[in-house]
This record gives C-alpha cells, structure tokens and sequence, in this order.
C-alpha cells in the first residue's frame, strides 16, 4: 500500500497563512493565498499572469496543465490585497517550488515531501468535509 500523501490539516494552514502575513514578500503571499484558496498545482501557480486577475469582475482565470481545462473563479475579497501587490512573470517550476520552501521555512517547520500540492490536499479535503459532493470538488480543483 502507497504511503499516505502529505497534507495539511486545516488548523496548520491557518498557522501558516497567520505568520507568512508577517513575514514573507509580496510573491510569497501572492502565491500562498492562490495556493490555499484554490488548490493550484505548482504548473498552474507558475502559468498566472496579472492578465488572468479581473479585479473589476473579482475573478482569476487558472490554466490547468493537465487535461487543459481553464477555470475562472471568483476572487474572495480577502486575497485580493495579497493577489494586487504581485506582478506574475515568468517562473519555471523549480523557482515555483522554491517560493514553497521559503513560505515553510519562515511560516511553518519544515517536513519531507511536503509541496505545493500538499496545499491542494488540503483543498480538497476541506471541500468533502464540508459536504461538497466529490464531483463539485473535482471541477472546483479542475481535475
């Protein structure tokens, strides 16, 4: 049987979410408050541009890698402070996956095999939790 893939419980993105307000840049804010809201894979944090935010429509179009969907979702108006004061350019993944680690190393403890995707876990986790029927959250995380 596959070891169970790591997630965080919802009290511990709270946590992280909470210290990173205080201490992490612009881009790490950013990319957490996408990350945590929608359950972003680390590709699709990495293709969002300031054309795809709509602050008027308080939308973000996401462009999933895998199976190409695209998703406009509303824009909460709790992230739209974090998701103004960032530009998007290009990223390769590993720098996406750097940005992860630097959001950890000064908001959280480190862990093994934690990533961007263990946010996404999360997401959805949360989401059935809540009681949303699993076919919501499969459109919802764009799967």
């Amino acid at each position: 049987m596959p070891a169970p893939q790591p997630w965080f419980r919802k009290e511990e993105v709270i946590a992280i979410i909470t210290k990173a307000r205080k201490v992490c840049n612009p881009q790490e804010l950013a990319m957490l408050a996408v990350s945590t809201t929608y359950g972003c894979r680390r590709s699709e944090l990495a293709d969002i541009r300031k054309d795809d935010l709509d602050f008027g429509a308080k939308t973000i179009t996401i462009y999933a890698r895998k199976g190409g969907r695209v998703a406009t979702q509303l824009l909460p108006d709790e992230i739209i402070p974090y998701v103004q004061n960032y530009e998007y350019p290009p990223l390769a993944l590993s720098a996406v996956s750097l940005i992860f680690k630097r959001i950890i190393d000064k908001a959280f403890e480190p862990r093994q095999g934690y990533g961007w995707h263990s946010f996404r876990r999360s997401v959805a986790t949360e989401l059935r939790n809540a009681g949303v029927d699993d076919e919501d959250i499969y459109s919802f995380l764009r799967w």
